[in-house]
């Protein structure tokens, strides 16, 4: 999404081409961004599969919040829980997705994320208490018109929501962020300038287990 607002920023035929054919984005709110040497070692080291046996990989198939499914070329199907994988891939995030200062997409027209703030608590349980649903965040006029256009053609089912309790993608996120600040490190710029994440850096290895008993 910074690539697309940074062209479309450009004063050449190129960014005039961008403002006019780019009409609206839409970012999904992601958790972590992972090499893939995540999915690879969890194919081969986890699950115990030859890459070249795989025909298909879904990284959140079936009930909601879903599970990590590969199919094999000889017809099997072998499912991770959704937790499980999340677990693997924290061990495989670029050092960018690890600095990241924008937690829920905040450049684009609208944002996405999952409607259960914990979705990893939610995949350690036989059924989620949550049914299939997402989150929008309506961040500019063109996200708000695009939206009510959705509503008006009932290509989507809306109702409104506020963001009650903790999320656990987001806080460790702002965990991640707040460690690469303490180190002066070099990071990319936060949608807002020159904000800082003033919090006590908690570990995941800490803090997952907290917000799992506090949900």
């Amino acid at each position: 999404m910074q690539a697309i607002r940074k062209l479309q920023r450009l004063d050449n035929q190129w960014g005039e081409i961008a403002r006019k054919q780019i009409l609206f984005t839409i970012e999904i709110a992601c958790s972590s961004s992972t090499f893939p040497s995540g999915t690879e070692t969890l194919i081969e080291d986890s699950i115990g599969i030859s890459l070249k046996d795989v025909k298909e990989v879904r990284y959140r198939e079936g009930n909601y919040p879903g599970e990590f499914v590969v199919y094999t070329k000889d017809e099997r199907k072998i499912s991770i829980s959704l937790w499980e994988a999340v677990r693997h891939f924290k061990d495989h995030k670029s050092y960018r997705c690890l600095s990241c200062g924008d937690w829920m997409s905040g450049l684009a027209d609208i944002s996405v994320c999952d409607g259960d703030p914990n979705i990893f608590k939610s995949s350690q349980q036989e059924t989620s208490h949550f049914a299939k649903h997402g989150s929008i965040f309506v961040r500019t006029e063109t996200g708000a018109k695009v939206l009510e256009w959705a509503r008006e053609t009932d290509a989507l089912n809306i109702w409104p929501t506020t963001v009650a309790g903790v999320n656990l993608g987001l806080e460790r996120k702002r965990n991640r962020r707040a460690y690469y600040e303490g180190l002066k490190a070099l990071i990319p710029e936060s949608p807002i300038p020159g904000y800082q994440e003033i919090i006590d850096v908690v570990p995941d290895e800490q803090l997952i287990p907290l917000l799992n008993k506090n949900d």
